[in-house]
């Protein structure tokens, strides 16, 4: 497994939720596409922000490193200032001798300042200020994880993919499972717009950018922020088509899937998923992650 790299000296990283002070020096980096970045990801693997940069990542055909960052103590990530996930080390290219990396955290400041590089574009043309994008790919996750917190096996089944892969540990799961409990509540009170709602505002933010294009990117294929979303919600079907809970019930939990179809976003969840599978070997979650899920005891 990768180490936590060092960081540049002077490099200031940015808080939780706000953008960076200064642009990662892309001119310096000798950096102009998404084939000259070389990263290290420190995600966890049923985390949604985690599984959006992860998806965007590989689509782009990134190379990077990653690091699953250890629960509940975090230790083989001490020598980062941040201890939430993900979080994005842009490496500096060989022969810059032991000049440290740039740490991006939060993802949609990731987002935002991978954005020029993977597409060309600037994100201020494409979506518009942070707002627009936070609310894209801050909000909708959260719509689906309080609709996922809402159902009867919902709770439960989020503790269990998330603890992967220490879910053997018994002290993890009980902190797991609490913290799980707790966050529900509050998580309802403060974003109660359910996920169909919010796909369907999606699906309204699509059509009204006028391009003729079935993906938010207004191109032939998705973009970054479509492979945000596409991210989260292949991350929701993983954990509702828990084996280890669906394995006497007969039929997967389709909840998600009927969201979709009900708020016309089918078509676009079908063409991204197609064009990711052709580009890219890994899905967004793996069938060896989902295993770790189904064979732990709860």
């Amino acid at each position: 497994m990768a180490e936590f790299p060092a960081i540049a000296d002077g490099w200031e990283v940015n808080a939780e939720n706000k953008d960076l002070k200064e642009p990662i020096p892309w001119e310096s980096l000798g950096v102009k596409s998404a084939k000259d970045l070389k990263v290290t990801l420190v995600h966890r693997w049923f985390s949604p922000p985690s599984a959006a940069i992860r998806c965007i990542l590989n689509y782009y055909q990134v190379p990077q490193e990653r690091i699953s960052m250890e629960m509940p103590f975090k230790g083989n990530i001490s020598n980062s200032p941040y201890k939430q996930v993900p979080q994005l080390v842009v490496s500096p290219p060989e022969g810059q001798g032991d000049k440290g990396g740039y740490l991006v955290v939060d993802s949609w400041v990731i987002i935002k300042n991978l954005y020029p590089i993977l597409t060309g574009s600037k994100v201020e043309e494409d979506i518009g200020d942070d707002a627009a994008l936070k609310e894209v790919v801050g909000k909708l996750p959260l719509a689906l994880q309080t609709t996922l917190m809402g159902k009867s096996e919902g709770p439960g089944q989020f503790a269990r993919h998330f603890a992967v892969p220490e879910s053997r540990d018994p002290l993890f799961k009980v902190l797991c499972s609490y913290f799980v409990q707790s966050k529900m509540g509050k998580l309802q009170k403060k974003f109660p717009e359910t996920f169909e709602e919010k796909m369907q505002w999606f699906m309204d933010k699509i059509k009204s950018r006028n391009s003729g294009s079935k993906f938010f990117s207004k191109t032939k294929e998705p973009g970054p922020v479509d492979l945000a979303v596409y991210a989260y919600i292949a991350n929701g079907l993983a954990i509702v088509q828990d084996k280890a809970v669906n394995k006497d019930q007969g039929a997967e939990e389709n909840w998600i899937m009927d969201s979709l179809k009900s708020s016309g976003s089918m078509d676009w969840f079908t063409g991204v998923d197609e064009a990711y599978k052709a580009k890219c070997q890994e899905a967004v979650i793996p069938e060896d992650i989902k295993e770790q899920a189904a064979s732990s005891v709860w």
